[in-house]
């Protein structure tokens, strides 16, 4: 399940479409207008697939928004890099957009900075702070990616490759290799689960694999 769209009233229509259109790279579509009630909306895409739906009609409410109100209270658009978010708060600024905070860094890890935009609207452009920015960061993105590829179904793909190569070319120790990559897959799962029927039958399949390791070492090994 995932968001499908978010919709806005505004009082300038055109304008509003201008601003997404303008500093946030978005495509609308032609627009819709229904000649009985008068209501007229443009649907905004945006990079990555979200969309914004601008919304108009007569008779409209339109209270103060104050900063603490509740409902929705900001739009925040990922521009990719701090270059970026400094660039563009730069440009909303110089065309009379107020900067209510930053270009700063965020307690949550986030470089970003927050402007009012149209007709009250906040508007934050952000990038997410990277693995590389924080101390250790490398070798927490390269453990995710561990993890990642261990919960795919890539890994126990490779390791029946692996099988299938020692049974087509065997005596090149391709089969340790099997073995081996079959081993840390289970000892994964074990750490990874909390069933102890899970964990007890991992480990059955662990001694199993250690035990073909060392009977193929030992056929091997041998004395013809």
């Amino acid at each position: 399940m995932k968001i499908e769209h978010i919709a806005m009233y505004v009082n300038d229509l055109e304008k509003a479409k201008e601003f997404f259109v303008k500093y946030f790279g978005a495509v609308s579509n032609e627009g819709y207008h229904n000649k009985n009630t008068d209501f007229r909306s443009y649907f905004l895409s945006f990079e990555g697939g979200a969309r914004l739906e601008i919304m108009n009609r007569p008779s409209m409410e339109d209270p103060e928004k104050t900063p603490a109100r509740t409902g929705m209270i900001h739009l925040a658009f990922s521009v990719g890099s701090r270059e970026k978010v400094d660039e563009l708060t730069a440009v909303l600024k110089a065309d009379g957009y107020e900067v209510l905070s930053g270009p700063r860094t965020t307690g949550d890890g986030y470089y970003e900075s927050c402007i009012v935009g149209i007709e009250g609207t906040r508007s934050r452009s952000q990038c997410k702070r990277t693995a590389q920015d924080v101390p250790g960061g490398g070798k927490n993105r390269m453990g995710g990616k561990i993890k990642k590829l261990l919960n795919s179904e890539k890994t126990m793909q490779v390791v029946n490759l692996f099988f299938l190569l020692a049974m087509l070319i065997p005596g090149l120790g391709i089969i340790y290799l099997a073995y081996l990559l079959w081993i840390v897959y289970l000892v994964y799962f074990i750490r990874r689960t909390t069933s102890k029927t899970i964990k007890a039958w991992n480990s059955v399949l662990i001694v199993l694999a250690s035990c073909m390791i060392i009977a193929n070492l030992y056929f091997m090994l041998r004395p013809a």
